[in-house]
């Protein structure tokens, strides 16, 4: 955006185009990484993104803990810029069922 400047010389009027002042930019937003570790991976999710951190998801087999967050990247603590994306692992039941 630009700012006119009006100068009168004589009869005749001039218009001069200069830069606008720039607001500041806003300084650099960091956020801790909640953890969401044993959570089920609906609540996980909801969390995160509240947060304002992006996530992505990857399964392992794990019987015992289908549909929980068994691990996160980055760790719960940490300090991150907003909008990281935090991988999640969660527990998955394996192509035939679990016993």
């Amino acid at each position: 955006m630009k700012k006119l400047i009006a100068a009168a010389f004589g009869a005749a009027l001039v218009f001069v185009a200069t830069p606008a002042l720039a607001a500041p930019a806003p300084p650099d937003l960091r956020v801790k990484v909640p953890n969401v570790v044993g959570l089920n991976d609906r609540d996980a999710v909801k969390i995160l993104k509240t947060a304002g951190l992006g996530v992505a998801a990857d399964t392992a087999v794990d019987c015992a803990n289908i549909d929980v967050v068994l691990a996160q990247d980055p760790a719960g603590g940490r300090i991150v810029p907003l909008g990281t994306r935090v991988l999640i692992t969660i527990g998955a039941a394996p192509e035939k069922g679990c016993p």
